[in-house]
């Protein structure tokens, strides 16, 4: 249920535009997963790189629509939780966190280097 209230108040503050609230949820959603989910050393890793890139992963949210689609990768994550299926739950968190990257580079507005891919693979690498 916490986790399911967590989702709700992003869609809210993402639609209504409230970039902070969104942040602090995020923030609080992902820390409460990785409580549940009992791992304190990946807890850990997480909650250091969180203290890190804080200032950065705002940037992903200045734009509304980063934070209604973050939030829609929440919910999926949370649908598959919630029907016991941990792998396509793990499958959707691996992809939640480089689409989360994607999003930070697009509101930076980076532009990869020619034939390097916004992962930082070269195209020769990704066939």
């Amino acid at each position: 249920v916490e986790l399911q209230t967590f989702v709700a108040d992003m869609e809210k503050a993402g639609r209504e535009g409230r970039k902070e609230d969104f942040f602090d949820l995020n923030v609080r959603f992902h820390k409460r997963q990785f409580t549940f989910a009992g791992n304190a050393a990946v807890e850990a890793v997480y909650l250091s790189h969180t203290r890190k890139l804080m200032l950065l992963r705002r940037r992903s949210f200045e734009v509304a629509p980063h934070m209604l689609d973050a939030n829609a990768e929440h919910r999926e994550m949370l649908d598959a939780i919630l029907a016991g299926d941990p792998e396509r739950a793990r499958r959707l968190g691996e992809r939640h966190g480089l689409s989360g990257r994607a999003r930070f580079l697009k509101s930076i507005a980076y532009q990869a280097p020619q034939g390097i891919g916004a992962y930082g693979a070269s195209s020769n690498e990704l066939r």
